[in-house]
C-alpha cells in the first residue's frame, strides 16, 4: 500500500472542437455519452478506498465543456475530499467558462484554475484551431479573479511554423500584466495522428528552426523572471508559493490515481493506464 495520500486526476475527455495540435484523447460532447460518463465517474469516486488526497486535478479535454448540472454532480462526489487538501485544480477553456461556473467551482472547494489561453494573438489562435478569441481569454482571467480565485494559471504555446521571436516577446510582455500567478509555456510539437503532423508530412507547413524555438524558450524564461515568475519545471513558471503542487507530485514520483478514459495511475510502484475510449 502507498504510505502517503495520493493525488487524484480526473479526465474529462470532451471538447467542442479538437485543436489541430492536440493528441490527447477527447470526443465531441453529446448528452448520450456525457451523462453516463459522469454517472460512472461519480460511482468510482464514491468507491475509492483512499482516506484522502494531497491534490485533485480535473483536466481534459475541456472540463468546462460540461454543463452546470453535470459539473455539479461531479463536484458533489468530491466534496468529502476537498476539505483538507493542499490544492484542487480545474482546467477551463475561455469559451465555456462563466461567472456561474466560477462560483460553483469555488463553492465546491476548488482553489486553483488553469485557463487554456494559448495566445493573445487572434491569427495565432486561428492557426492553432482554438475556438475562443484573445479578448475572451483575457475576460476569463478577469471572471476568475472577480469570482474570488487567488491562484490562476494560464497555458501558452510558442514556436508556430512561422512565428517571429519578437511577436512572442510582445505576447509575454502583455501576459505578465494580467492578474495570474502561474504560466505554462509549451513549445509546439507535431504529434502523430494530428492535422499539424499531416501538414508537415505534406510539406504544407515547415516547422520553425530549432535554434529559433530555443531562443523563444529562453525569451520566456528571461521575460517571466523579470516579472517574478520563477521557473520550477521545464515549462512551468510561478510566483512564489504558487507552484503547482499536483504537477510536483508527478515529478517527485509520488502516488496518484487516475479516473476516466485515458487517465494514468501510479500506485505501489506500478503505472497503469485506462483505455482511451469512453
Amino acid at each position: 500500500m502507498y504510505h502517503m495520500a495520493p493525488s487524484l486526476y480526473i479526465h474529462i475527455p470532451f471538447c467542442r472542437r479538437k485543436c489541430v495540435y492536440c493528441d490527447f484523447y477527447s470526443v465531441i460532447p453529446e448528452s448520450a455519452i456525457v451523462d453516463p460518463y459522469i454517472d460512472i465517474l461519480s460511482e468510482q469516486i464514491k468507491n475509492i478506498l483512499a482516506g484522502g488526497f494531497r491534490t485533485i486535478y480535473i483536466g481534459g479535454g475541456t472540463p468546462t465543456a460540461l454543463n452546470i448540472t453535470q459539473l455539479r454532480k461531479l463536484l458533489n462526489g468530491l466534496e468529502k475530499y476537498s476539505k483538507n487538501i493542499i490544492e484542487f485544480t480545474i482546467e477551463a477553456n475561455p469559451e465555456s467558462f462563466d461567472v456561474e461556473k466560477a462560483k460553483l467551482f469555488l463553492d465546491s472547494g476548488i482553489n486553483r484554475i488553469s485557463i487554456g489561453f494559448q495566445s493573445v494573438r487572434e491569427e495565432k489562435l486561428k492557426k492553432l484551431g482554438r475556438i475562443h478569441t484573445a479578448h475572451k481569454a483575457e475576460e476569463a482571467v478577469v471572471t476568475a479573479g472577480a469570482a474570488g480565485f487567488k491562484n490562476i494559471s494560464i497555458d501558452l504555446i510558442f514556436g508556430l511554423w512561422n512565428e517571429r521571436p519578437e511577436d512572442w516577446k510582445k505576447e509575454l510582455e502583455h501576459i505578465v500584466r494580467l492578474d495570474v500567478t502561474h504560466v505554462s509555456c509549451y513549445a509546439l510539437t507535431y504529434e502523430k495522428r494530428t492535422p499539424l503532423f499531416n501538414a508537415v508530412k505534406n510539406k504544407s507547413i515547415v516547422p520553425l528552426d530549432d535554434d529559433v524555438a530555443a531562443l523563444m524558450y529562453e525569451t520566456a524564461i528571461d521575460s517571466l523572471a523579470l516579472r517574478g515568475f520563477k521557473q520550477y519545471e521545464i515549462s512551468s513558471f510561478a510566483k512564489a508559493g504558487f507552484e503547482c503542487a499536483h504537477n510536483m507530485n508527478y515529478w517527485e514520483n509520488n502516488p496518484y490515481i487516475g479516473l476516466g478514459a485515458a487517465a494514468v495511475s501510479y500506485l505501489d510502484g506500478r503505472r497503469s493506464k485506462n483505455i482511451s475510449d469512453v
